[in-house]
C-alpha cells in the first residue's frame, strides 16, 4: 500500500529533448564556461540561484529596503552568475589594485576577462554598460567601473570596498614616495625603465585581448560593427575630451532608428541575474549628485571672491576637486590641465604671495614613477599634495589627503549617485534600442587604446623591437594558454629586464 501511495518517478525525457538539453549545456559551456544544469559534483541538476539575505537588507550591503530593481534584475533562467561574498570582492580587487598595470585601458581589459569571462559576476551587456556610463560622466572610468561592481554584486558597502581596495595600492606606493622625497626625484634608471617597459608590453595584451572579446560580444551585425570602428577611428584622430559622449550619443541614435521595429522582450527575460543591488535609492541618489553640484558651486564661488587669496589647503582642495569634476577622458586628459595649474603663478598678483605649487621637474619626476604604479593614474594626486604640502610646510601626508580626496571624490560620487537612476532608464525601450549603439562606440574606445599605447610604448620603450615580442608573446598567452594576469604582468616585467640585461633593440 505504502509501494502504491509514492508518486511515481517522472517520465524519463524523450531522446529528442535529452539532445535538445546537451546542445544548450554545451552552448552554455561555450558561452559562460559552465552549464546551468552541470554541478561540482557532475550530476545533471537544474541549479537554483537565490539572494542571501543581506542582499535585501540596508546593513548587508544590498540595496535600500522599499528599492525596486528593474524586472530585469532577478535572477536569469540559465544563466549561472556566481554568487559573491564581501572576502571574494576584497580578495579580487585586492590583487587587481596590485597588479593592474598600464592604464584605464588596461585596468578594463583585466576587468572584462577577471569578472565577465572567468569568474562569471556579470553579463558582457551589464559591463559595457558600465563602461558608456563610466565615458558619459566626469571621473576616472576604471575607477568608477571597479565602485559599480561591487555595488551591483553587495549593495553600497559592496561598492566601498571593491572601490577602495582597487585604489589603496597606488594610494599607498604615491604617498609614501612623495613624503620621503619631497619632489627630488631623478630620472628612473635603465634597469626600472626595462622593468617598466615588459609591464606596458603585457598591458597592451590585455588591452587587445578585451578588445577583441567584447567585439565579438557587442557587435552582432553590421550597423554595430559600422559604429565600433568610426568610434575608434574618430577617436584616434580627435582627443578632444566632448569626442566619446558624442559618439556615444550618434551611436546610440543610429540604433534607435535601425531597431526600431526589433522586439527586445526576450532579451530582457535572459538578461540581469548578474545586478543584485543599485546600492542607495534614487531619491538618496539625487541627493549625492545635489551635494556634489552644490560643493563644486560653492568651491568656484569661493575662489572667485579671494581672488587667490585662499587658504592654503583649500585651494589645493578646490583645484583638484574642479578638476575632478569637470575633466571627462581620464589621467591623460587632466594632466595638461594639473602641470599648468601646479606650475603656474597664483592669480593674486605678486608672486611672492603666491608661488607655483612645485617646479615642472618635480612634476615630470612624479608622473614618471606615477606611470610606473599600479592602479588608476588618479593617484598621481596622492604624490602632488605630499610635495605641495612639503613646499608649502605643511605635513606631507595631509596635503596628500586633501589632493587625493579632492580629485577622486566627484567621479565616485557621480558613479554612486547615478546608477539608481541607470536602474530605472536601463527598461525603457528607448534606451534599450540605442543600447547597442552606445555600447559599440564605447567598445570602440578600447580599440583605439590598443593602437595608441602601441605607438606610445614604441616610442619609449628602450627596446622597441623586444617590447613587441614581449607583447605578442603574452597575448597568445593569457587569451589562448589560461596564463594568469598577474602571473603574465610579473613574467612581461622579468622578460623587460632580461631584454636589457642582454642589450636588446
Amino acid at each position: 500500500a505504502r509501494a502504491a501511495s509514492r508518486p511515481s518517478a517522472p517520465p524519463p525525457r524523450p531522446i529528442a529533448r535529452q539532445a535538445a538539453m546537451g546542445a544548450e549545456e554545451e552552448e552554455e559551456i561555450k558561452e559562460y564556461g559552465v552549464g546551468t544544469g552541470l554541478l561540482e559534483s557532475g550530476a545533471k541538476e537544474r541549479a537554483t540561484f537565490t539572494l542571501d539575505d543581506d542582499d535585501e537588507e540596508v546593513g548587508g550591503g544590498g540595496r535600500a529596503r522599499g528599492q525596486k530593481l528593474p524586472p530585469s534584475s532577478s535572477a536569469a533562467p540559465g544563466i549561472p552568475y556566481a554568487h559573491v561574498t564581501f572576502v571574494e570582492i576584497a580578495k579580487q580587487f585586492a590583487v587587481l589594485g596590485w597588479t593592474a598595470f598600464g592604464g584605464p585601458a588596461a585596468h578594463i581589459a583585466t576587468f572584462e576577462r577577471v569578472f565577465v569571462s572567468s569568474k562569471s559576476w556579470l553579463s558582457s551587456q551589464v559591463f559595457t554598460e558600465f563602461l558608456a556610463l563610466g565615458q558619459c560622466v566626469s571621473g576616472p572610468t576604471s575607477t568608477q567601473m571597479a565602485f559599480a561592481i561591487g555595488v551591483v554584486k553587495k549593495g553600497t558597502m559592496g561598492g566601498l570596498l571593491s572601490g577602495s581596495m582597487f585604489l589603496h595600492p597606488g594610494f599607498i606606493l604615491m604617498s609614501i614616495l612623495g613624503a620621503a622625497t619631497g619632489g627630488a626625484l631623478g630620472r628612473p634608471s635603465a634597469l626600472v625603465r626595462a622593468l617598466v617597459a615588459g609591464f606596458t608590453a603585457v598591458a597592451i595584451a590585455l588591452v587587445a585581448g578585451a578588445a577583441a572579446g567584447l567585439g565579438k560580444k557587442v557587435c552582432q551585425d553590421k550597423v554595430t560593427t559600422c559604429i565600433l570602428t568610426v568610434s575608434a577611428a574618430v577617436c584616434l584622430y580627435s582627443k578632444a575630451a566632448f569626442v566619446m559622449p558624442l559618439l556615444m550619443l550618434v551611436g546610440g541614435a543610429v540604433t534607435l532608428v535601425a531597431y526600431r521595429k526589433k522586439d527586445f522582450a526576450a532579451e530582457d527575460r535572459a538578461e540581469g541575474g548578474d545586478i543584485k543591488s543599485l546600492g542607495l535609492t534614487t531619491r538618496q541618489g539625487g541627493i549625492l549628485l545635489a551635494v556634489w553640484v552644490s560643493l563644486l558651486s560653492i568651491l568656484l564661488i569661493v575662489v572667485a571672491a579671494t581672488k587667490g587669496h585662499l587658504w592654503g589647503p583649500l585651494s589645493w582642495f578646490s583645484t583638484f576637486y574642479t578638476a575632478g569634476s569637470l575633466i571627462f577622458g581620464g589621467g591623460q586628459v587632466l594632466l595638461p590641465l594639473l602641470l599648468d595649474q601646479m606650475t603656474s603663478e597664483g592669480t593674486c598678483g605678486d608672486p611672492t604671495q603666491c608661488p607655483a605649487l612645485m617646479t615642472e621637474d618635480q612634476f615630470y619626476a612624479g608622473l614618471a614613477a606615477a606611470q610606473s604604479m599600479p592602479g588608476p593614474l588618479f593617484n598621481f594626486s596622492a604624490y602632488l599634495g605630499a610635495v605641495i604640502a612639503h613646499n608649502a610646510g605643511y605635513w606631507s601626508f595631509f596635503g596628500t589627503l586633501v589632493c587625493w580626496v579632492g580629485l577622486f571624490a566627484p567621479g565616485i560620487m557621480l558613479i554612486f549617485g547615478v546608477l539608481p537612476f541607470w536602474g530605472t532608464f536601463r527598461r525603457f525601450p528607448l534606451y534599450k534600442r540605442a543600447l547597442p549603439g552606445i555600447n559599440s562606440a564605447a567598445v570602440g574606445l578600447i580599440f583605439t587604446a590598443v593602437f595608441r599605447m602601441t605607438f606610445q610604448a614604441h616610442e619609449q620603450s628602450p627596446f622597441p623591437k623586444a617590447s613587441t615580442s614581449i607583447g605578442v608573446l603574452s597575448f597568445t598567452a593569457v587569451q589562448h594558454l589560461g596564463v594568469p594576469a598577474p602571473v603574465a604582468v610579473i613574467a612581461g616585467g622579468c622578460l623587460g629586464m632580461l631584454a636589457h640585461a642582454a642589450r636588446l633593440h
